[in-house]
């Protein structure tokens, strides 16, 4: 429940920040990358995680890291994060930050699961159906699942939507064990 409000408390300043300069897209992508060098180096996210390692080194890492690679907000973000021992929540706080941006541009993710990998212009198609299901405007990232046989299924929100020809089999075979009782 903490980490809740860890990220919930740093994501929400720095969307507010990121609103007030009107670059929430380009804070969300700035972020979203160092979280994911962080993931690449862990030797890095390791070493500004260590306690026993002076702030002062820690910012000058990050300075040599980032100084004009990102903005200066969200640079001084990091220091924060560094001086309030949190840069181990540098995730959650991404994660957080990028719903609560969606949530104020109306913006619903999902995941799309098909048998094999589709193209762009077949997501686009069900992004296009579910939005206007859900009145919002819908992104899906699509991940092959090898059970299902044909058909997709989405999860968003959620809710599911399956569109599957097992479960289009399933309810045909539901609809004539009534018919013939």
């Amino acid at each position: 429940m903490a980490e809740l409000t860890i990220s919930s408390v740093y994501g929400t300043a720095l969307f507010e920040v990121a609103q007030e300069g009107n670059t929430l897209e380009d804070m969300l992508s700035e972020i979203e990358g160092i979280v994911s060098l962080l993931d690449e180096i862990p030797l890095l996210f390791q070493y500004l995680s260590m306690p026993t390692i002076p702030k002062d080194e820690k910012k000058k890492i990050l300075k040599a890291c980032f100084e004009g690679q990102i903005s200066n907000e969200l640079l001084n973000f990091l220091y924060i994060l560094v001086d309030k021992k949190r840069i181990r929540n540098a995730k959650e706080i991404a994660r957080f930050y990028k719903k609560k941006m969606n949530l104020s541009k109306n913006i619903s993710e999902g995941i799309l699961y098909s048998a094999e990998p589709l193209t762009a212009e077949e997501i686009e198609s069900f992004e296009r159906q579910t939005e206007g299901l859900l009145q919002k405007t819908v992104k899906l990232s699509n991940e092959a699942d090898a059970s299902i046989i044909g058909g997709v299924k989405i999860f968003i929100e959620g809710k599911v939507i399956d569109a599957t020809v097992r479960t289009r089999l399933h309810d045909l075979k539901e609809r004539l064990s009534q018919l013939a009782v």
